[in-house]
C-alpha cells in the first residue's frame, strides 16, 4: 500500500515484484527501482523495460489475472519500441520535434510508457536543449489533469525537458460504448462543458508551469485546438505570466483546411502556429478526419463565419475592396 507520497517500502516492493515476476527478474527490478529504501510510483512506471513483460508470471493475480505475452506478441512489442527509438533518433538529428499521438484509453498506457522511455533518453537535459519527444493528453478524459501533473513530476525527477500536445479527444462515443459493454466506469467526462473546463484548466496550469521553470529543464506545449475560447485563454495566460509569443514555449495547431482564419490570425500576430496535415489511404484517413470534426463540434457554428471571411477575401482580391 502506497503512502501519501506515492511510495512503498523496499520490503513491500520486493514482495509485490516476487508475485509478478520470477525470482531473477524480481531481484533485478528491485535493484533498479529501490532508492533510499523506498520505491515511488514514478520510478515503478518509468523504469520498467519492454523485455520485463516477458518474465511476468502467468499465475499471478494482482487485482486481476495477467495475460503473458507470447513470443509473437513480444516481438511486436519490441518492434513498437524499436520504431519509436528510430523516429526519435531521426527527429533529434534533424533538430525537430516528434509528437506521439494518443489512442483509445485501453491502449494508452502502452503508448505512455513508450513516451516515458523516449523522453528520458531524447529529452535529457544533459544531451539536448529542448524537448524532442512530446506526448499527447486528451482532456475529455476524467484523469487528464492528474496525468499532466504526474508527467511533469516525472520530468523533474528524471531530469528531462517536458513536451506535450494538448487535445480534447475524438473517441467519446466508442469509449463510452466500450466501458458500458465491459462493465467499467467511463473514462470520459459526462459533458462537453466538463471537457472544455478540463482543457482550459490544463491550459492555465501548463502556461503557469512553463513560466515558472527556473532550472535548465525546458517546457514546450502545443495547444492543438480550433476552440477560440481556449486559444484566447492561452494568450491571456501567456500575457499574465510573461511568456514571449515568439520563443516556442507555447504554440498552437489546427488541422489543415480547418479554422484557417484562426491560424492566420495567430501567425500574423507573431504566435507559433502549425497546420497539421494527416495523410494516408482513404479508408484510414476519412474516419480519422470525421473523428476530428466530431471532436471539434464548435467548427459547425464556425463554418458560417469562415465562409464569410473567405467571401470577403475573394471580393477584396477581385474587385479591390
Amino acid at each position: 500500500r502506497m503512502d501519501d507520497k506515492g511510495q512503498v517500502s523496499e520490503d513491500q516492493a520486493k514482495a509485490l515484484l516476487r508475485q509478478l515476476y520470477n525470482q531473477k527478474t524480481a531481484d533485478k527490478m528491485s535493484d533498479r527501482l529501490v532508492e533510499n529504501g523506498v520505491v515511488d510510483v514514478l520510478s515503478w512506471t518509468s523504469l520498467m523495460e519492454p523485455e520485463d513483460f516477458a518474465d511476468l508470471c502467468p499465475s499471478t493475480k494482482v487485482g486481476q489475472p495477467l495475460d503473458v505475452l507470447n513470443a509473437e506478441e513480444l516481438d511486436a512489442l519490441m518492434a513498437f519500441y524499436r520504431r519509436g527509438h528510430e523516429l526519435a533518433t531521426e527527429a533529434k538529428a534533424m533538430g525537430t520535434t516528434l509528437f506521439v499521438d494518443a489512442e483509445h484509453v485501453r491502449y494508452q498506457l502502452a503508448i505512455d510508457h513508450l513516451v516515458w522511455v523516449l523522453q528520458r533518453k531524447y529529452n535529457a537535459t544533459v544531451s539536448t536543449s529542448y524537448p524532442v519527444v512530446h506526448g499527447t493528453f486528451q482532456c475529455y478524459r476524467t484523469d487528464a489533469f492528474k496525468r499532466v501533473h504526474t508527467d511533469i513530476q516525472r520530468s523533474e525527477k528524471f531530469n528531462y525537458h517536458f513536451g506535450a500536445k494538448i487535445v480534447r479527444g475524438a473517441m467519446m462515443e466508442s469509449e463510452r460504448e466500450y466501458a458500458l459493454a465491459n462493465g467499467i466506469q467511463s473514462p470520459i467526462h459526462d459533458t462537453l462543458d466538463d471537457t472544455n473546463d478540463c482543457y482550459n484548466h490544463t491550459v492555465e496550469f501548463l502556461v503557469h508551469h512553463a513560466a515558472a521553470v527556473t532550472t535548465q529543464k525546458k517546457t514546450e506545449v502545443l495547444f492543438a485546438t480550433h476552440n477560440k475560447e481556449s486559444i484566447l485563454r492561452a494568450i491571456d495566460a501567456m500575457n499574465k505570466y510573461g511568456i514571449d509569443r515568439s520563443d516556442g514555449t507555447i504554440a498552437f495547431g489546427q488541422l489543415y483546411g480547418m479554422s484557417d482564419a484562426v491560424t492566420h490570425a495567430l501567425a500574423e500576430n507573431g504566435y507559433k502556429v502549425s497546420k497539421y496535415l494527416p495523410y494516408g489511404e482513404v479508408e484510414v484517413s476519412m474516419p480519422y478526419l470525421i473523428r476530428r470534426a466530431v471532436e471539434n463540434s464548435s467548427l459547425a457554428s464556425g463554418a458560417t463565419e469562415e465562409l464569410s471571411l473567405i467571401r470577403d477575401e475573394l471580393r477584396r482580391r477581385i474587385v479591390g475592396f
